[in-house]
């Protein structure tokens, strides 16, 4: 997304959101947009839920939330129980 067509699509959702206070009229507002502007709200959207998802992985590995996950997926790669991923994407 260009930085004017993420400003153009922030602008509008902060518009509708700063008046709506329920998901429910979001939704309503949302369904008056045109295609084209409701597409660069959806890529906002997805940014910020992106962003939002990076933020909260960055956080549980900083807190160690994933070193059991990590310490498995070590002795499973040692052990040899794991297929290169290309095998598993061609269902080889």
């Amino acid at each position: 997304m260009t930085h004017h067509s993420w400003r153009v699509a922030n602008n509008c959702l902060y518009h509708y959101i700063y008046t709506m206070s329920s998901v429910a009229e979001i939704e309503k507002a949302l369904q008056t947009l045109p295609v084209e502007d409701a597409r660069k709200v959806a890529g906002w959207l997805q940014d910020y839920l992106d962003e939002r998802w990076d933020k909260q992985i960055g956080d549980d590995i900083a807190a160690g939330g994933l070193d059991k996950v990590w310490e498995k997926a070590k002795g499973d790669i040692s052990a040899g129980r794991v297929k290169p991923l290309d095998e598993i994407i061609n269902d080889q």
